[in-house]
């Protein structure tokens, strides 16, 4: 076995350019699973209802207009309002008649 002499220089340039492709490859990917990330961020399901941000007082009023609506009741009875056991709740029930209209 044949020691050849290493000088420190020489040394310190491998090692500062080991550790350089090491940082630009550790960039690499730590962009790659930013990127990712990101990505499943903006492709996820977004699970807001459509009711979420209507105020209390507004999905009672819609009840007295539209008591049998699903959405509405089911918005009433997730946020535990009682719209129907209010006092100032009044439901307006709406007689359908039909029209007899004829377009010249």
């Amino acid at each position: 076995m044949i020691l050849h002499p290493v000088s420190t220089e020489s040394l310190m340039t491998d090692h500062r350019t080991i550790k350089k492709y090491l940082l630009v490859f550790n960039m690499k990917n730590n962009l790659k699973i930013l990127v990712i990330i990101f990505s499943l961020l903006v492709i996820s399901k977004v699970y807001a209802g459509i009711y979420d941000d209507w105020p209390d007082d507004a999905i009672c009023t819609w009840l007295e207009q539209r008591p049998n609506h699903e959405g509405y009741l089911e918005e009433n009875k997730k946020r535990d309002l009682n719209c129907f056991e209010r006092e100032d709740f009044k439901s307006r029930d709406f007689i359908l008649i039909e029209v007899k209209m004829r377009m010249y």
